[in-house]
């Protein structure tokens, strides 16, 4: 059973005392008398949860067990941000002062709930975020857009947790949850409709948000001559029949249009993207990533085939607005850094090639077929090696079979007789991994080579080995370091926004002569994509191309948190790279994903105020790793 605002209140306020309180005391905080509060306790009590709130006669009431108590308070949050979402939703427009005082909680507790909420609303439709207009809070838009925002709170919750349809019966109270679902599942049933469990849940609490929004008076204005899918006209007008009849309510038909339209999102077929031009559009994106992050994905014979599958699955939930849920979302992007940016940069240019917006879940829907790619490519054991050699197919074969010694790896040999033919060679396939020679080499040939005399002993072979081993290693012990200047280096700045902290570093860097002036705009649009920041308090904003004429760094510590499209963040690291050809941005997020781990050291971080102080940190945590 939830509890109510007035008790999760009065929860808090006997938390923080930390010690006794007379029924006075508190009738005199919240507003009431003594009797309701002493029916508040008891209630409390009756939760199921044993005694909650203890007293003692002659001095008063106190917590019992804190544990009991901060649970319910965390697992009632969701009911605060609800009472306030439908309290907007249901008036043009509402004090928030008189707001806060219904729900016992200061107006600046109240800005911080419109503040989360506005950072899911933002990721479907920023003019719809609720807006504070002199003292009062509102959302502009139509019934439907109404309904829209109220059911983006759900399906964040059905996102952040995995949880049973009982959790969000005290969000209605119209009408009961297990039944409205029995209703519809048994409907369903009869008539073959599938639905995942996301998808069932949310269509669940889509049609108990058009119970609850009828009952108070509020309709949906669609017109009924778009109901020409006769499937989902016929599963409608079948639904709206036992919904009226179920909860003894007349639905207007206007609302038959609004149900029509949600089976319309789960069976709507469109016009498909044509194919030829989406293996030419993949192409072009895996051609792309390979010039920009130096990450040949062509490697993965499998990959391509992939992206199209699921990039034509995508194009038809894009036509439908019908997008996935993504659980995996959050934990993708910390720990994978390097591999959701080559994502975000991948889908720029499917939006741009395909025309249509591709939102952060699915792109890390996206991620997850580059990340497997990626483990394909760094786990293959190929090593294609090039014989500059004058004895013809009889060394080569024997080459072959000294070289099969090497466990570490399947080499594949392929052989010249002359280095400019060996030049040819190397520049036309770009997959040669060392060169074999018999002669001194004194050009550059761009890839590594070993000198043997004839025959090949166990000691070339082992020397072989060695250096196909090393590409493995890696060059720098701290890659960040190369990057990061003192002059770049900025701790405890009074910034509150992320805007602002953009701006600054960027023009630090303009500053330093390491970007141009438009690099800003970069940053900007990059943040808008998709955001930068992470779990362990840290963002690491950065353009998507590699712009930048001198590779740097620049950090910034904030004395306080500022929140950053929902997280909070004390520290920002601000990248800018050149496109000289290095894996330089690839080395440099996997070392942030080690330094960065953990909230603890984060904040250790971004209380360092000496320059040489945040390297040697950063060093040892690398180190440790």
């Amino acid at each position: 059973m939830p509890i109510t605002i007035r008790q999760n209140t009065m929860l808090e306020y006997l938390a923080q005392a930390g010690q006794p309180l007379t029924s006075e005391d508190l009738a005199s905080h919240l507003g009431v008398s003594p009797k309701t509060v002493r029916n508040d306790i008891r209630a409390l009590n009756h939760t199921g949860k044993g005694v909650i709130i203890d007293s003692k006669r002659g001095v008063g009431y106190f917590i019992a067990d804190n544990s009991k108590t901060h649970i319910m308070v965390n697992q009632n949050e969701e009911n605060f941000q609800y009472e306030v979402l439908k309290a907007v939703i249901d008036s043009p427009r509402v004090n928030l002062y008189e707001l806060a005082d219904r729900l016992f909680i200061s107006d600046s507790a109240l800005m911080t709930m419109v503040g989360n909420l506005n950072n899911v609303i933002a990721q479907a439709d920023p003019s719809l975020q609720i807006r504070r207009v002199n003292n009062d809070l509102l959302i502009s838009g139509t019934e439907g857009q109404r309904r829209h925002v109220f059911n983006l709170f759900l399906a964040q919750e059905i996102r952040e947790k995995d949880l049973p349809l009982d959790k969000y019966a005290s969000y209605f109270a119209f009408s009961d949850l297990r039944e409205l679902y029995s209703l519809i599942n048994t409907l369903h049933e009869q008539e073959h409709i599938k639905m995942n469990g996301f998808a069932a849940i949310s269509f669940v609490l889509h049609i108990s948000v058009l119970l609850e929004r009828v009952h108070e008076g509020n309709y949906v204005y669609q017109k009924q001559a778009d109901l020409d899918h006769d499937a989902c006209r016929e599963y409608a007008e079948t639904l709206k029949q036992l919904l009226e009849k179920k909860f003894q309510i007349t639905l207007p038909d206007q609302e038959l249009a609004y149900i029509y339209h949600l089976y319309l999102g789960q069976f709507q077929t469109v016009e498909p993207v044509n194919q030829t031009k989406l293996d030419q559009v993949i192409h072009q994106v895996l051609t792309a990533i390979r010039e920009t992050f130096y990450v040949d994905f062509s490697r993965d014979i499998d990959l391509a085939a992939y992206l199209r599958n699921h990039m034509k699955s995508l194009y038809q939930r894009a036509q439908a607005d019908r997008f996935l849920i993504n659980p995996l979302t959050s934990d993708i992007k910390t720990q994978y850094p390097f591999i959701y940016n080559l994502s975000v940069f991948a889908a720029v240019l499917f939006q741009k090639k395909l025309k249509f917006q591709i939102p952060d879940d699915e792109i890390a829907y996206i991620a997850l077929h580059f990340l497997a790619s990626y483990d394909t490519i760094q786990s293959e054991r190929t090593k294609n090696i090039l014989l500059i050699t004058p004895y013809g197919l009889g060394n080569q074969r024997l080459i072959q079979v000294k070289l099969n010694q090497i466990e570490s790896f399947e080499i594949n040999t392929k052989d010249t007789p002359t280095i400019k033919e060996a030049q040819r060679i190397i520049h036309q396939t770009r997959n040669i991994d060392l060169v074999l020679t018999t002669e001194p080499i004194k050009v550059s040939l761009g890839v590594p080579s070993f000198l043997y005399h004839g025959l090949l002993s166990d000691e070339d072979v082992a020397g072989i080995s060695r250096l196909l081993q090393q590409e493995k290693k890696t060059k720098h012990k701290l890659v960040m370091e190369k990057f990061m200047d003192p002059r770049l280096f900025f701790p405890g700045k009074n910034l509150t926004n992320p805007e602002d902290v953009i701006r600054f570093l960027c023009q630090k860097l303009v500053d330093n002569g390491d970007v141009d002036a438009n690099y800003v705009n970069l940053v900007l649009e990059r943040e808008r994509l998709s955001s930068t920041a992470y779990e362990n308090n840290h963002a690491i904003p950065h353009a998507i191309q590699r712009v930048a004429m001198n590779s740097a760094i620049a950090v910034c510590s904030l004395p306080r948190a500022i929140d950053w499209n929902g997280k909070k963040v004390r520290l920002v690291l601000l990248l800018a790279l050149t496109s000289e050809r290095n894996s330089d941005f690839e080395d440099l997020f996997g070392e942030l994903v080690k330094i960065l781990d953990s909230t603890s050291f984060v904040n250790r971080l971004a209380r360092v105020t000496e320059f040489e102080t945040f390297i040697k940190l950063c060093k040892e945590k690398v180190t440790v790793h």
